[in-house]
């Protein structure tokens, strides 16, 4: 299996509706993923664009013995689907 198969193959989506009013109430999904040891120290690993989680792969494999970690990406704030690279 591949990092990539590996990767999404631990991961979950969590699901909600959104409060901004120019999202007018759409679901957003978003990809997350936990590894390691739980009960372990927590490692938070968040990930903006352009950047995905599968960035932390190694870091996670080096620290999942001695961490428990959650790679989330860093949720902005607007409308879903399209950036506005002013904010």
């Amino acid at each position: 299996m591949g990092i990539f198969d590996e990767w999404r193959s631990g991961a979950t989506q969590l699901h909600w509706q959104s409060s901004t009013a120019a999202n007018a109430g759409a679901e957003v999904s978003v990809f997350t993923r936990r590894c390691g040891t739980p009960g372990a120290p927590a490692l938070v690993c968040v990930h903006g664009f352009p950047t995905a989680s599968i960035d932390y792969f190694a870091l996670t494999r080096e620290l999942g013995a001695e961490h428990f970690a959650s790679v989330r990406p860093a949720l902005k704030v607007g409308t879903l689907g399209r950036r506005n690279i002013a904010e």
